[in-house]
């Protein structure tokens, strides 16, 4: 689950949303399968499931 809000935050001390380590090519990110949206106010909540 991942929610998306519209709003923009960050700066140099700030905590990313999502740990570890970073693939060095776009095309070996996680993928996700059975995904669904939700729309909750002005928010968006991402589901799904890490495709193996």
């Amino acid at each position: 689950m991942f929610f998306v809000a519209p709003k923009i935050i960050g700066g140099i001390d700030a905590v990313p949303s999502v740990g570890g380590e970073s693939p060095a090519l776009l095309k070996h990110a996680l993928k996700l399968k059975d995904m669904q949206t939700t729309k909750l106010g002005e928010d968006v909540l991402i589901e799904g499931y890490i495709a193996c």
